[in-house]
């Protein structure tokens, strides 16, 4: 009978240390990255997208996460705008400035009888339209 006991027992502890055995397959644990990296933002604002999941590999300048950015893109077009608004005016100075040169030519011309009056008109007419663009 003890020899039963004994080979009953030997099977026991063969058994527990195969379950063991298997168990220490499958342990649960945490994986610590190589490299861990802080992002941030020159400005404030709320997350529009992010790109990646965790656990991802990212590349060297890639976008991971995307601002919202209504305001900026307003801000851009309204800019964009105010420079159209900009160059348009200056332009307007210039043909104002070359306009008022040449009705002084013209009119000198005119009153030495060298010019004809439709030309002097043409001129002047010219440079108030302008002037009245510019305002």
């Amino acid at each position: 009978m003890r020899k039963r006991y004994l080979i009953i027992g030997g099977l026991l502890c063969l058994f527990a240390t195969t379950v063991v055995a298997e168990g220490a397959e499958t342990l649960d644990g945490v994986i610590e990255p190589s490299m861990t990296v802080e992002l941030s933002s020159r400005i404030d604002g709320i997350l529009e997208a992010v790109s990646v999941d965790v656990g991802d590999s990212i590349e060297k300048h890639q976008v991971v996460p995307k601002l919202e950015s209504e305001v900026e893109l307003a801000a851009l077009e309204y800019a964009r705008a105010r420079a159209a608004i900009n160059s348009d005016v200056r332009l307007q100075e210039v043909n104002l400035a070359y306009g008022r040169r040449q009705l002084s030519r013209i009119k000198e011309l005119h009153e030495k009888k060298l010019s004809s009056f439709q030309d002097f008109d043409k001129v002047e007419t010219e440079t108030r339209l302008t002037r009245y663009k510019l305002v």
